[in-house]
């Protein structure tokens, strides 16, 4: 098996399904300060022929800034195409901690990878790889060809596709990272809860995850009352790699191209979760069984036209459904794309998911709201919101190989709400100028690969996208429109609702999307990264 960077060849996994969900006052933005989650903007394992960066690492960090908190957290990997979970699972990070993973693609096998032993052992994992060939196992691997599990979601989902065609929408996506809650250590012994200071008994934090169903008072299980809400302690970073060499065993690895991205955070504060240690018990509680009420149901089965879903009755563990065969009376209506677990609809702290469509749509609505904010100002007593992002501004080169300098630039979307809703997205090139200030008027989606997205054929939930110009630098604007699905939401329960979630009069209405992306510069010996600069109307009017 290929080693991957920074010593490991990393990765994480553990697709069996464990859950987590999380709630905020509000949702913001942002790669400069420390949150409850994080979302990193894209991850890419193809090669430059099939599309891709022509990396043979994407790595990713997780810090623990709390100097006195244990943080559990849930990541969730999904895929490119349409944002289906293809792992999950829960960590449990000490006081100052950082967990690391990678993935890549080894021979067109999808691996994923960990080797952070510490965290993993604390988390309940038990390593299955020896990194160090020295007889003991310290990481934590998985691949695509031997943890089938990886790739069943996608199968159930889109049960036509082929095996080559499954293993390809593992290629590209985005990971989520969410915080469950916070365990507090004690000052002199960080393995003991704080509650637990100064009494004599057996119970350290270390393996210990939020039994939530287990322990009913939401405890970390035995008499730990150290828990509570989380806290915006989190921070994340993502390494974009190409290595060379073998490694251990074989000799002397180097890093030829590397560039990075800041996580970008909620930053707000969130509740403690609530949810089952698996998908059997959870969705053998009392928050999924007969109609949804009060609490969140993580746990997500088939569409259904039966007034109460199996599971969750406001998600289906695929896709938006807006109707089965000819009935439009879908209970668990919207798409979780996961089978267990929180998800973004969860980030908001008041009104948590309850089984009613309504009360979906409008946490959809709300967290959609904030993430596609352009720009918040601080204007000496609070902070405006400038609008939508409207467009994403880019300066950018376009001199690849053989050019002299061997340099092009790229751009990645990422649309974590398609899913959800049913969105159509659309992207095209609003304008662009060469460095002499001349508007450019040629037909510039035939210098874009692959093609963007266009009325006819909406985009996928993450995409990468080549700029090949006829000129060499400059700078360009992408404007960002959607539609959505989310039409003729009547409930057989108590509701009506006519699930609304673009904020306009129809759902064939175009409206600004939440989504994010990010900008390469790259060759052959090097890669850059960086966000979007967002903008819009107002903002470039001064209104």
């Amino acid at each position: 098996m290929k080693r991957g960077i920074m010593k490991t060849a990393l990765t994480v996994v553990m697709a069996a399904v464990v859950a987590l969900c999380i709630s905020l006052p509000a949702f913001a933005m942002s790669g400069e300060t420390a949150g409850t989650s994080l979302l990193f903007t894209y991850y890419d394992m193809r090669s430059t022929a099939n599309g891709g960066l022509g990396l043979t690492d994407n790595y990713f960090t997780v810090t623990n800034t709390a100097t006195d908190k244990w943080v559990q957290a849930h990541v969730r990997i999904r895929t490119g195409t349409d944002s289906i979970e293809l792992l999950d699972f829960d960590i449990l990070m000490s006081p100052t901690d950082v967990f690391a993973f990678d993935l890549y693609d080894d021979g067109g096998e999808t691996v994923f990878a960990s080797c952070d032993t510490k965290t993993l052992i604390n988390s309940g994992f038990t390593p299955n790889f020896d990194r160090n060939l020295d007889g003991t196992d310290d990481c934590y691997v998985l691949g695509s060809s031997t943890f089938p599990a990886m790739l069943s979601l996608i199968q159930l989902c889109d049960p036509l596709l082929t095996e080559e065609q499954t293993l390809a929408q593992t290629k590209k996506g985005y990971v989520e990272v969410i915080g469950e809650g916070v365990i507090w250590a004690c000052s002199t012994n960080k393995n003991k809860c704080a509650s637990d200071c100064a009494v004599d008994d057996d119970f350290l934090i270390p393996g210990s995850l939020l039994k939530h169903c287990t322990v009913p008072a939401l405890s970390a299980v035995d008499n730990c009352e150290s828990v509570s809400e989380m806290y915006p302690v989190l921070e994340g970073r993502q390494y974009y790699a190409t290595v060379a060499g073998v490694g251990v065993g074989g000799g002397l690895r180097t890093v030829t191209r590397f560039a990075q991205l800041n996580g970008e955070v909620l930053d707000q504060y969130a509740p403690l979760i609530q949810h089952c240690e698996d998908f059997e018990t959870e969705a053998a509680s009392s928050r999924c069984a007969g109609t949804d009420t009060g609490t969140p149901c993580f746990a997500y089965v088939g569409a259904t036209t039966n007034s109460v879903a199996e599971g969750a009755d406001d998600l289906n563990h695929c896709l938006y459904k807006s109707k089965i065969l000819v009935a439009n009376d879908v209970s668990n209506k919207f798409g979780a794309g996961a089978t267990f677990g929180p998800t973004l609809v969860d980030i908001q702290t008041d009104n948590l998911r309850n089984g009613s469509l309504a009360t979906t749509a409008s946490k959809i609505e709300y967290i959609m709201g904030y993430m596609n904010d352009a720009q918040e100002v601080y204007n000496g007593g609070g902070f405006d919101t400038w609008g939508d992002k409207q467009w994403a501004d880019s300066h950018y080169f376009a001199v690849p190989a053989p050019g002299i300098y061997d340099i092009a630039t790229s751009f990645s979307f990422i649309f974590p709400f398609q899913h959800f809703i049913g969105e159509n997205n659309f992207i095209s090139v609003a304008t662009i100028y060469d460095m002499e200030e001349a508007k450019r008027t040629i037909d510039l989606p035939k210098f874009i690969s692959p093609g963007l997205p266009t009325p006819s054929a909406p985009g996928d939930e993450a995409s990468l996208f080549k700029l090949n110009a006829p000129f060499s630098e400059g700078w360009l604007r992408f404007a960002v429109t959607a539609t959505n699905s989310t039409t003729g939401c009547t409930e057989s329960v108590l509701d009506i609702t006519s699930c609304e979630v673009s904020n306009v009069a129809t759902p064939t209405t175009p409206y600004v999307p939440a989504y994010t992306g990010a900008v390469f510069n790259y060759g052959a010996q090097h890669i850059s990264a960086s966000h979007f600069q967002f903008n819009n109307v107002d903002i470039a009017n001064n209104n």
